[in-house]
């Protein structure tokens, strides 16, 4: 029997994959404080933290809703705040509490980053996506 569940992403370049970690992953329950205290989403805050060798190296919240834009998304900012000399980023995960799905420009991001596995929190697609009927949107931090 097949458990894995085709999801309908608004958008997914060809050849990459998303996977999911659990609501207890380490690295997602990391996304989600950081979150909590930085983001400046009032109604979808979201956060990703950048990890190589188990170690967090980068992470960033939005810096406003997700529709206002590229220019408020934290894969960006999370990838700038990396310490390249120290920790160079080729291979590294990232992980995404918040949001289910990447624009096209957080996946060029990601891709000329060399970012290597990327990661959601199980039940992403339903617990964060406005027009499903059992989101969270609202209570988030509950």
């Amino acid at each position: 029997m097949n458990n894995v569940k085709r999801i309908d992403y608004p958008f997914l370049p060809n050849n990459k994959l998303i996977r999911y970690v659990p609501k207890d992953d380490p690295f997602i329950l990391i996304a989600k404080q950081f979150s909590k205290k930085y983001s400046k989403g009032k109604i979808t805050p979201y956060a990703v933290v950048i990890v190589k060798e188990g170690e967090v190296i980068g992470s960033a919240a939005n810096r406003g809703e997700y529709e206002d834009g590229f220019k408020n998304h934290p894969v960006p900012f999370a990838i700038r705040d990396v310490d390249l000399e120290e920790n160079p980023i080729e291979g590294a995960d990232l992980y995404l509490w918040g949001h289910w799905w990447f624009c096209q420009d957080c996946w060029d991001a990601m891709n000329e980053a060399r970012i290597k596995g990327v990661y959601l929190m199980e039940d992403s697609e339903i617990l964060f996506n406005k027009d499903h009927p059992d989101n969270i949107i609202g209570r988030q931090f509950e």
